[in-house]
């Protein structure tokens, strides 16, 4: 297939939110509806849109405040046993569980709400250890400063409700009217909580609320809050081990001249005046979370008209009147032409009178599947929300977000995927007369489900009835090859790949899988259950090289080199390959094996490449590699010498000469 028209075919494209995938001008989307595909679907992952959309949680002063100390106490506590024993001392002194620090990654979606959360729960550890080390006098002013306890009690409800909504877009399958019903719910809560007048910052309408409304009315009401006025009207806080320290605040100065930032004890007036510039600060970050929240979904009709390729559409029986008015917002979308650089036109991704014709049979089909539908898959749910690694230890925060999503999907059903997957598949089980009947709504359904986080699972086997998925080829340039690929998409389809890796497992070692294990999360349970490469279906081809290096090759007009090197394997060999067989053994002096990272190669191999038994080489299961290579089990690896000086040059000559006819295709 030309270039050219394998970019005219392209009609989808998923990514994270990078701006050379997805920049508005010069992103590779955008090139490509410019040049190739006007109505190239850009399909951004729902839970990075969530986690983009805090952005506009990162320019609120209270927060950026709230991070710093957060990055503070990491940094304090990440790098030194001693304090971190101190820490668990402090812990065992108070009667508490040890819990350490969780360290602030940027990069892992809304990872500030564990740190944060954790932080609030060995609050008391960390004053007492910081006020005991002098080193840790800075931190220490950072955390009795009654800004900082009152906003993370302030922020906690925000990020766990951001939480909740970025642990539904993370389920596999999730259905679009459930993902529209989260994050409405969301936003209805962040209102609630936040901006109206007549509920904001309420314990009553908001139980959530209640920790920081202890804050707040505890000095004054209740005498076993962690705040209280001592008999000079200063504000302390009450730590476990009954010990009191006392509360810092920075004056709100708004007179002329430069205010000072010397931290100062906390009066009644400073007080009101802290929590009054913290709900101004909450106020405002909620309000510009839900902003850019509308702004980083799609609109709520195209949302409501994504559903009817799903079957929990079709069990509300909806009526033909219904359907055609979301049929219609979405061949607004997809049945119209554009103009392109030039001032060709392109075609529409889906017929417009295709669907006006197949919609009577469509719509008659699935309204009569989907009512006895039945899933004999059990609900993933429960399995695949989880807390986070970083938050598993404290059990406190996690089980109720993974409740909460849980509680957002109405339905068990609803989170199915191979609900969807045997839908369409029973819709085709005519064969080819069905899927006749019904290709627009196929193709339309197969743009619709990489829309929303996880459904991308059914779509290879919605036509699956016949070729299982073997007209489905994937590229794995990784250095893992296809070892680490969803087994719902390896088993369903062909794979080229550079790591022909053989065997059951798909893991070399319990050394190379150690990694693993440092992220519980239900992501490793995808990959499980199939090897790297299976020779049925699967091909092992060269791995890429850049243009530059091939202008070397004599086949390109350069002049060959002299071939003075017996066997050559430069780059890591890894603790396990035994690297010290060539040192010890002087093999690159003895018999020009050269083994490691060598600068210094001018010449070329003498003979062709060896392999493994466990492994297939590339091109191995089409072409007969015995002629032209000698293959060296792992077992004979110190014989590596010996074997290879046992060729004949007879031998040599004639895989060379078999070797030359595969070189040249």
């Amino acid at each position: 297939m030309e270039r050219e028209e394998l970019c005219k075919k392209h009609v989808g494209n998923g990514a994270d939110g990078a701006s050379v995938n997805r920049g508005e001008f010069n992103g590779i989307v955008a090139r490509l509806r410019r040049t190739y595909s006007p109505k190239l679907q850009n399909n951004h992952c729902a839970a990075h849109r969530g986690s983009l959309a805090c952005a506009a949680l990162q320019i609120c002063i209270l927060l950026q405040s709230l991070e710093s100390t957060i990055k503070h106490v990491s940094a304090y506590f990440g790098h030194s046993t001693k304090r971190v024993r101190a820490l668990a001392r402090a812990a065992v002194l108070m009667e508490h569980r040890y819990l350490k620090a969780i360290k602030l990654i940027v990069t892992r979606w809304l990872c500030i709400y564990h740190a944060m959360n954790r932080l609030d729960i060995i609050y008391d550890e960390l004053v007492l250890v910081c006020y005991k080390d002098p080193d840790a006098s800075l931190l220490y002013h950072q955390l009795v400063n009654v800004e900082f306890v009152l906003g993370i009690q302030g922020v906690l409800p925000l990020l766990r409700e951001l939480n909740t909504f970025i642990k539904l877009c993370q389920l596999r399958g999730v259905f679009v009217m459930d993902l529209l019903a989260s994050l409405k719910r969301a936003e209805r809560r962040i209102r609630e909580m936040y901006i109206n007048p007549s509920t904001k910052y309420s314990s009553v309408s908001n139980p959530a609320m209640v920790p920081f409304n202890t804050l707040i009315k505890g000095p004054e009401d209740d005498s076993s809050s962690r705040l209280f006025w001592d008999e000079q009207e200063l504000l302390k806080v009450r730590l476990a081990d009954g010990l009191t320290h006392q509360m810092e605040g920075l004056p709100r100065y708004t007179g002329p001249g430069r205010p000072h930032n010397r931290p100062q004890d906390v009066t009644k007036v400073m007080f009101d005046t802290s929590v009054k510039y913290v709900k101004t600060q909450l106020t405002k970050a909620a309000g510009d979370l839900l902003v850019e929240l509308r702004h980083r979904f799609p609109e709520e009709a195209m949302l409501q008209a994504w559903a009817i390729v799903y079957p929990q559409f079709w069990k509300e029986k909806p009526n033909m009147e219904r359907f055609k008015t979301l049929l219609q917002r979405l061949t607004d979308v997809y049945c119209v032409t554009d103009e392109m650089s030039g001032g060709s036109t392109s075609p529409p991704l889906l017929s417009l009178e295709m669907l006006d014709r197949q919609t009577d049979y469509f719509f008659k089909e699935a309204l009569a599947l989907a009512a006895p539908l039945k899933s004999a898959i059990a609900n993933p749910a429960a399995e695949t929300v989880s807390d986070d690694d970083d938050s598993s230890d404290d059990g406190e925060g996690g089980e109720e977000i993974a409740e909460d999503a849980e509680a957002a999907v109405e339905d068990d059903d609803t989170v199915d995927p191979d609900e969807t997957r045997t839908f369409w598949r029973e819709l085709c089980r005519g064969g080819e007369l069905s899927r006749g009947a019904m290709s627009e709504f196929i193709k339309l359904a197969q743009l619709i489900l990489v829309q929303v986080p996880g459904s991308w699972l059914p779509i290879f086997s919605l036509l699956g009835t016949t070729t299982k998925g073997r007209d489905h080829i994937w590229l794995t340039s990784v250095d893992e090859g296809a070892c680490y690929m969803p087994s719902e998409i390896y088993n369903t389809s062909i794979v080229f790949t550079h790591w022909g890796r053989l065997g059951p497992d798909n893991y070399s070692s319990a050394e190379e899988s150690l990694w693993l294990d440092a992220d519980p999360d239900d992501w490793t349970q995808s990959y499980k259950g199939h090897a790297c490469f299976d020779p049925e279906k699967d091909l092992a081809i060269p791995a890429f090289m850049v243009p530059p290096h091939y202008k070397h090759s004599p086949l390109l007009g350069a002049a060959p080199k002299e071939r003075d090197i017996l066997l050559y394997f430069r780059g890591d060999v890894g603790k396990a390959r035994a690297p010290w067989l060539a040192e010890k053994n002087d093999w690159k002096t003895k018999h020009s094996i050269w083994v490691g990272d060598w600068d210094d190669i001018n010449g070329m191999f003498l003979v062709a490449p060896f392999c493994n038994s466990l492994y297939q080489t590339v091109f191995e299961s089409i072409m007969d590699w015995s002629r032209f290579s000698i293959r060296i089990n792992e077992t004979d690896i110190e014989r590596t010498p010996q074997i290879l000086e046992a060729i004949s040059d007879s031998q040599i000559i004639r895989m060379q000469r078999h070797l030359s006819t595969v070189w040249t295709r």
